[in-house]
């Protein structure tokens, strides 16, 4: 089964939860490299077929294709989206997954692959930062706080849960921030590295 996958990113403003840590150039090249590493982490899987950047800020580096934002919020552009794709498996993503590796993708996919959906949990199991469905047209997505709970329950009882590390540590908060470093400091101080012209 291919998959595209599709990487919801926002540049402008984004990460300002983490401001009382880093400078505006310094959560840019964050985000930046960041997107970069999650981008490229999918590229390297064979079960993806296609990537898609979802958002009006095109990271420089970029050069893939670009479902523009049409300010409508998340949810609203994913199921738009996918309705113009007319479906197939798709993956939703986010760009803030600095520890994801290709065996996560891997497993989330297989796991959708044979259950029709799976679902990957943020650090504090509440949020969803990874979303496969095999059938994703209908599918009604609720990203934002809570929205773990109320994608598992759309999904139904048979989806699959991919509780990986690289899944799960996202970075929104300083919290976060200061776990990942915890976690894995060379990966951090990579995503710390060059992304600004």
């Amino acid at each position: 089964m291919k998959w595209t996958a599709i990487i919801p990113y926002r540049e402008g403003g984004g990460k300002s939860r983490l401001s009382k840590l880093l400078s505006p150039d310094e959560r840019l090249r964050l985000s930046r490299n960041m997107f970069s590493h999650v981008s490229s982490t999918l590229a390297a899987c064979s079960d993806v077929d296609d990537i898609l950047l979802l958002g009006d800020d095109v990271p420089e580096i970029w050069t893939g294709r670009l479902a523009e934002d049409g300010g409508r919020g998340l949810n609203a552009e994913l199921a738009a989206l996918v309705n113009r794709r007319s479906g197939g498996p798709t993956l939703i993503i986010h760009a803030d997954l600095p520890l994801l590796d290709s065996p996560d993708v891997a497993y989330l996919l297989a796991l959708a692959a044979s259950t029709g959906s799976a679902l990957a949990p943020d650090r504090a199991g509440t949020g969803t930062n990874a979303l496969a469905l095999a059938d994703p047209v209908g599918f009604p997505y609720h990203f934002g706080p809570g929205s773990f709970a109320l994608h598992l329950e759309m999904a139904g009882t048979g989806a699959g849960i991919a509780k990986r590390q690289g899944l799960a540590v996202d970075i929104d908060t300083p919290e976060d921030y200061i776990e990942a470093f915890r976690i894995a400091p060379e990966i951090m101080q990579q995503m710390h590295g060059p992304g600004l012209d």
